[in-house]
């Protein structure tokens, strides 16, 4: 676990769909 920017978040989304995060609410396709 990692601590990342708004930036760094916002990238991350892209690949949320592969990788889950706990501090990203990230959406599921």
């Amino acid at each position: 676990m990692y601590i990342a920017t708004l930036e760094l978040q916002f990238e991350f989304l892209s690949h949320c769909d592969e990788l889950i995060v706990d501090f990203v609410d990230c959406p599921r396709k």
